[in-house]
Order: structure tokens, then sequence, then C-alpha cells
């Protein structure tokens, strides 16, 4: 029987790294060894991946080996990562690791992973964007504002005391409770340059009195929906907030699980937590904080992606409440990913500017989506355009399965993808690791698909190399064309009226919602002309529907 090799990502580029080596760790000694064979895999602070002996697993902190991994331990690079792997159980914690640059890495390195996907990991770390999507699903959030700008003092709508955070950050890192003015200053700047690196954006936001409570949420393998678990109820000690310290510190804060309150109170706490999940698209696995007022409402103060996995983490608390043990949770995690997306396949196989040198610039084109043809044009269209005075430009071209070639002029000039497929050859592959060796810039000329949702953004970032364009966020999200409007409507843009259908709703389901006719049907998730149709009837809007279908869709976009 092939045993399913399942890489553990711990340690990472993040302030929260020790953390993520514990989880990674607990991971490690609780796979069924019966099914799994586990890969350590190690990313230090500069971004270097080592597979650990397992030796190291056992040391107390990172400094107790990280000076050894030269000599003692394998170092692969990204490209790799997929020889060594069927899947990869995420436990790398905070930035680089929750924020979809880690999922979109692994997207077009195309090995599969758990939990959420890139634009929902990318979500789950920004405090200021996800609130909005909350509250326009109907989910009570604190009142909030966001400052950019650290200098600037804001005028509050809400009295003290406030909570001050940072927006990009995990759950309890730069938190601060603030109860006047004069305080203000100094925990908008603790919260701002908390990774030590640069500033970041900061949340000062209503402080909610209650009950607080954290609800691990986990998905039936066979049906697809989320259960919930028993919440765990937080008390923190001298009345703190559940920061850092709280978190992680032995002996502080103290647990109750399952909370004490009433049923009652229970069931509206984890239909919440269901509602965050779906309206954040976490997958999997989600870790929802909040609190209980006393009038019985809840408020989410933090959704969370990704949950730590510690062996006394509020996963493994609530898990044993439903009598499933370190061992069963983590099985379930793993299976759950491998019945999502793997069923089918899991057996088969910088540079410093000076003014002498030209910055080498590579141009993305191709790829594997509906796009590639425009994708050709537009990456030939910028090759041919950068000022060679300045500038060394690298065409390279991404194939159907989002392998890097370097194209010559020959292959640059031929009139189609499939025609460069056909005469690529061995020794003009690169790797994704190569990037920043070969170049100083990457100029993403890729249309739809990875090019533009995140995953290429993701890669980049994982290796360091600046990109034009948005963020891996802002990528995720201007995909999804439905999520797009329902943010921009929120936000007092106004939209087209439209319905998100699927492949499974029968026809005279979706004619209840529609709205006037004529209606424009269209994919929520690709470029914004493809597969696009105007329909004047029921007839029309049928026939749209079988055609994006019948192209392996599997939602539409009415409006």
């Amino acid at each position: 029987m092939h045993m399913i090799r399942i890489g553990v990502m711990m340690g990472g580029k993040s302030i929260e790294r020790e953390v993520s080596f514990n989880s990674g760790r607990t991971v490690c000694d609780h796979l069924d060894t019966a099914q799994y064979i586990a890969i350590p895999i190690f990313q230090t602070v500069n971004g270097l991946l080592y597979i650990l002996p397992q030796r190291f697993l056992h040391r107390g902190k990172i400094s107790d080996f990280e000076h050894r991994l030269h000599q003692e331990a394998q170092k692969i690079t990204w490209d790799e990562l997929k020889h060594h792997v069927d899947l990869i159980y995420i436990a790398q914690h905070g930035s680089f690791g929750e924020d979809g640059r880690l999922q979109g890495t692994l997207e077009m390195l195309r090995i599969p992973y758990c939990g959420s996907k890139v634009f929902a990991s990318a979500l789950g770390m920004d405090k200021h964007i996800q609130k909005t999507f909350l509250a326009a699903a109907g989910i009570a959030v604190p009142k909030s504002i966001i400052i950019r700008d650290v200098s600037q003092l804001p005028e509050l709508s809400f009295t003290f005391p406030v909570i001050v955070k940072p927006v990009h950050e995990g759950s309890s890192l730069g938190i601060s409770v603030v109860t006047a003015q004069e305080e203000l200053a100094d925990a908008i700047t603790k919260a701002s340059y908390i990774n030590g690196i640069q500033a970041q954006p900061v949340i000062v936001e209503e402080y909610i009195v209650g009950m607080e409570f954290s609800c691990i949420v986990i998905t039936d393998i066979q049906t697809g929906e989320f259960i919930p678990l028993p919440p765990t109820e937080i008390i923190t000690d001298a009345g703190n907030i559940f920061d850092y310290e709280q978190k992680y510190m032995p002996g502080r804060a103290l647990k109750y699980t399952p909370a004490r309150c009433n049923a009652q109170h229970i069931q509206t706490i984890q239909d919440t937590c269901i509602a965050v999940m779906k309206a954040l698209d976490f997958t999997n696995l989600g870790r929802i904080d909040g609190f209980l007022k006393p009038d019985g409402s809840v408020v989410i103060i933090d959704p969370n992606s990704f949950s730590g996995m510690a062996p006394t983490s509020f996963a493994f608390l609530q898990a044993a409440q439903i009598n499933m043990s370190h061992t069963q949770l983590i099985n379930h995690l793993i299976k759950t990913e491998l019945h999502e997306q793997l069923h089918a396949n899991i057996m088969s196989n910088n540079h410093q500017e000076t003014a002498s040198v030209k910055q080498k610039i590579a141009i993305l084109m191709g790829g594997s989506s509906n796009e590639k043809e425009i994708s050709l044009e537009s990456g030939r269209n910028v090759t041919y355009k950068l000022s060679p005075h300045t500038y060394e430009a690298v065409p390279i071209f991404v194939n159907s399965q989002l392998e890097l070639y370097k194209l010559d002029q020959k292959l640059l000039v031929l009139n189609t993808t499939q025609e460069i497929e056909e005469h690529l050859t061995p020794e003009l592959k690169i790797s994704w690791s190569q990037l920043p060796e070969l170049v100083d810039f990457v100029f993403i000329a890729l249309h739809g698909g990875e090019g533009e949702n995140g995953c290429v953004q993701g890669m980049l970032e994982m290796l360091g190399i600046p990109y034009n364009g948005s963020s891996v966020l802002t990528s995720a999200l201007c995909m999804d064309k439905f999520k797009t409007n329902l943010f921009l409507r929120n936000k007092g843009f106004e939209v087209p009226a439209g319905i998100l259908v699927n492949s499974d709703n029968t026809f005279q389901e979706l004619t209840k919602q529609l709205p006037p006719f004529p209606v424009i049907v269209k994919p929520h998730d690709d470029g914004c002309s493809v597969l696009v149709h105007k329909a004047h009837n029921e007839q029309e809007l049928n026939q749209a529907l079988q055609a994006l279908y019948s192209s392996g869709k599997t939602h539409a976009l009415i409006e």
C-alpha cells in the first residue's frame, strides 16, 4: 500500500515561528503512522526550506538547532517539494503562513494542502476587510476604524476603553486595551510596528463586554457540512485581554470547555460560527473568536482560517469533548482534504540596483486559464516595449502545468501557446526557486486563473521577488465577481443586482430569484469576457447556463 507523505510546514518568516514549530511538532507526533509518513518541512526566517531530521523535532526551540540545519538537515527548493510530499499540512502561523502567500505558492506548484484556500486565507488575515464580509452576512462585529498613518490620531465614534491591534498579524499579537486618549498614540505605534520590520495599518475598535469564547469548526467528511465543536470560555488573569502571553504562557488564562453558559447560548455561538465560516469561505477548519454579550447576542472579534496545534490548544480541548483524540482530529482534517480534492490523484504521481547594471525583468505569460492566448499577446507586448537601455527583458512562458520555460526569440514569435508548448525543450526549463537568482522583478502578464487570483502573487511574495499589480487578497477578491460586488455594495457603490447559482440548482429554483430580463450570465471566477452570455428569456438563460456548465464551470453569476 502506498503510504501518503504528509509534509508538515513549520517555522516560517513570521514573528510566530516558535509557536508554529510547536504546532508542527505536535502534528508530526500525532500523525497516524499506519496511513501517513510525516515529512517535517522547516522554513527559516529568510525563507530557506529544510527537511528536518527527527531528532530536531524535539529540541526546545528553533535556536537549539537552526545553526545546524546546513550540515545536518536536507535543504530543498520549492520546486523540489512536490517530489517529497503528497499533501502539505500547514502548521505555520501568521504572515507568510496563514495569509494566502503560502497557499498561493502551493497552488502554483500543484501541491494539495489542508485548510482554506488563497482568498479565504488572505481575508482571514485582514481584520479590516473581513468585517465588511461579516457585516454583509448579518454577523455582528465591533465598531472600528482603520488607521493607515500612525502619526494621525483618530476621532473615535465610540467611547473608551478601546482595543488597538494590527490589521495583518495573528489574533494575539500587538493588542492593547486603551482606557484614555493619552494612551492611544503609544498603543497604535506598538501595533503598527509589532513585526519589527515595517509599519502596518492598525484597527481601533470598541471594547466588548461579555463572555469571551473561541469555537473550532471542522467539516463533515461525507456531507461537507460544518461541525462546530463545543466552544471554550476564556477568562484572562487580572482582567487582561487574551493576548500572546495569555494564550501561550502556562498558567495564565483560564479555559472552560464547554463554555459555562446554557444550551441555547451554546447553540447561538455555534450557529454564528458556522455563518462566519460560510461568509469568509473558510474550509476544513476554522477558529472563530468572539463574545457572548449579556443580552445573549454574539459579536465576532477575530475569525481565523487556521488553528494552533499545540498539545493543549483549543482544537484539541474541544475535540476531546466529542471524544476525538489528538491523532483522530489531525487525521480527520487530512482525510477531509483528501476527500475534497485528492481522492482521484493522490496516488499518482535581492538584487541591489546600480546605475551600471540593467534590471532583469521576467515577463510571465501563457498559463493554464482560458485567457492564455491573450496573456501571450500581453507578454510579448511587454517584452518588446520594455526600454532596452534600462531593462533586460527575460520572457518566461508558463505552460499548462504551471512550469516555467525561458523563451528565445524563435519561440516568442510563435502564434499560439499550443505551438510554443510543442517546441519547448528541457534545457529551457527553469524552476520557480531559481527566479530570485535570475531576475530582479517579475512583470505578471498572465490573465485569469492563477495569474490573477492571488496564487502567482503568493508564490512571488514567498520568494521575495517584487512584482506589478495588487496584493494576494485584492487579487483573490477581484477574481470572484460575486464577492467583489458584495464588497463594493457594502461600501456604498452601485453594482448590478445578481445571484450566484451552481449546477445543482434546478431551473425552477433559480427563476424565483432572478433579476428581470434581460440578464447577463457569466462565470463568477474567470476573466471579464470569458463565457459571457446575454439572455432575454428563460429559454436563452437555460441555454447560456448549459453552455457555461458544459465548459467545466460549476457556478454561474446571473446579473
